[in-house]
């Protein structure tokens, strides 16, 4: 049995409240890279440029979570061992 199960409407409403949130603060809405870990951005220092690579989960969506996923998934990099 899931935690879903026991607790019926969990999702829904967590997803509800943060709609909510993000809609009264207006985040806006545009065309995110939706998988924007460290490993998908790549940088020539020589030019000085950023390209963004893997794109399959490109889609709108608001732009906080382009963001903050970033941030979400960099936390676990270990930037020595590259």
């Amino acid at each position: 049995m899931s935690k879903l199960e026991i607790f019926p409407g969990t999702s829904k409403r967590r997803i509800d409240e943060l709609k909510e949130i993000l809609e009264s603060e207006k985040i806006p809405i545009a065309f995110c890279h939706n998988d924007l870990l460290l490993a998908n951005i790549i940088y020539d220092g020589r030019n000085a440029k950023v390209a963004f690579i893997d794109y399959e989960y490109a889609m709108p969506n608001y732009i906080a979570f382009d963001v903050a996923n970033h941030f979400v998934e960099f936390a676990g990099e270990d930037l020595n061992k590259r």
